[in-house]
């Protein structure tokens, strides 16, 4: 009864997030924390291009007893994190965060048995091209690399059947060519900035008089109206009605 109390307890929510621990016999333990539902309408923040890898993405991680990377890049505010939660708020898995400062721990001898206990999950990995760059480059974060593709496609991935989501900036040059190897990565997609249309479309279904003068990211489409800080303050000061 205890067992079963502990069980329910542990995973009566869906989004996770791994840190050390010094009470766990593997050094690791999940922190759970809700997530702000997002269910986005895809067709109106994504370009065109995106739809039919949406619905890949979600056949894939909606099947059970299944497992494959996928990879999604592109430059800052372009939607990979919005995504993301909408995923969280519209499939019903578990969902595992993996923060930076513990990528490196993937070729801890203890993170594979600790990760062994969560069969069946989704394990995201956001801005981990430190992790994904080439072996060929002498990186010392292969070995976490080499262990990241046994559970995506290795011997260990049919047991587990862990589904991986990586982000990252990087140029997809700087990549390692064994994440890209067909039967491992299921889909891949680069998020780009909308076209002036589909900019100019979500400005109007989200009634402003805001016009799209050229591709946009989501971040510069929601936030066009708060003070662009990026800008010298005597760039903003002419916001602000002075001379």
């Amino acid at each position: 009864m205890i067992k079963t109390s502990k069980q329910r307890k542990r995973h009566n929510r869906k989004f996770y997030m791994v840190a050390t621990s010094t009470h766990s016999e593997f050094g690791f333990d999940l922190q759970s924390f809700d997530v702000k539902k997002n269910k986005i309408k895809i067709d109106e923040n994504y370009n065109d291009d995106f739809t039919p890898i949406n619905e890949l993405v979600k056949t894939f991680l909606k099947k059970d007893n299944n497992n494959g990377l996928l990879l999604l890049h592109g430059k800052y505010g372009t939607g990979k994190t919005t995504y993301i939660r909408h995923l969280i708020s519209s499939i019903n898995k578990r969902f595992i965060y993996l923060p930076l400062n513990l990528m490196d721990a993937i070729s801890s001898p203890n993170f594979l048995p600790f990760i062994s206990q969560y069969k069946d999950s989704i394990l995201i990995l956001e801005d981990c091209e430190e992790l994904l760059i080439a072996r060929s480059s002498g990186h010392s974060g292969n070995n976490s690399l080499a262990n990241l593709l046994n559970l995506g496609d290795g011997l260990l991935s049919d047991a587990l059947s862990i589904k991986i989501i990586c982000t990252f900036n990087a140029d997809l040059k700087q990549i390692d060519k064994a994440i890209m190897r067909k039967g491992r990565l299921i889909a891949r997609y680069e998020f780009k900035p909308l076209s002036i249309e589909k900019a100019q479309q979500l400005f109007d279904s989200m009634e402003t008089k805001t016009t799209a003068t050229k591709p946009m990211t989501l971040a510069e489409i929601y936030n066009s109206e708060t003070d662009d800080f990026a800008q010298s303050s005597k760039e903003r000061s002419l916001g602000f009605g002075a001379k």
